[in-house]
């Protein structure tokens, strides 16, 4: 049985785990509510760059630096744009979700080719999947709603590339096993 055999089956346990999250009963009732939680957002989507833009720098392989190219083809300036749809243009400071989403970045550094493959694709755009799908409606009468519509119908996409690489390519590494589950879900 090929490891991939392994990953996707337990990815989709992962991701209905992840359907649960108490983020997704947030409410957003009115705009307000809204453009507070963009701000904050928009910190993770310009960290997302970052993690993007590393991945395509340090991919070794060429299989895998195509697929981080194709990847930040269809992601790049996702974060402009958003900051552009924030209340008065202003974004938000966070020291702790900063942080948050430069650890990926980081990983996107230190971690190998199928590794970064899993933790982004397996990952980061299976639970965007999910959280474009169950919040992105909120949006959609939102100067945002651009964003989230691209998003609902990228994101998607974005999973199974990675899917269909690691399929492609083969891998036996175990340990992506505890990638998936350790850095990724838990």
């Amino acid at each position: 049985m090929d490891l991939i055999d392994r990953l996707i089956p337990d990815n989709e346990q992962y991701k209905e785990q992840f359907r649960k999250n108490k983020l997704f009963k947030i409410k957003l009732d009115n705009t307000l509510q809204k453009n507070k939680f963009l701000k904050h957002f928009w910190i993770w989507s310009d960290e997302f760059q970052k993690m993007v833009l590393a991945r395509v720098v340090f991919s070794e392989t060429k299989e895998f630096k195509q697929l981080a190219w194709e990847h930040l083809t269809d992601e790049f300036g996702h974060n402009i744009e958003l900051s552009q749809n924030l209340e008065n243009g202003k974004e938000a400071t966070d020291s702790i979700f900063e942080a948050l989403g430069s650890w990926f970045t980081l990983k996107m550094i230190t971690l190998g080719d199928s590794e970064r493959a899993v933790l982004a694709h397996l990952v980061i755009e299976s639970c965007a999947t999910i959280f474009y799908k169950k919040l992105g409606s909120i949006f959609f009468n939102h100067k945002a709603a651009k964003h989230f519509k691209t998003h609902m119908h990228l994101d998607p996409e974005h999973e199974q590339m990675g899917i269909d690489l690691l399929k492609q390519i083969n891998i036996n590494d175990s340990s992506l096993l505890n990638i998936q589950k350790k850095l990724g879900y838990d």
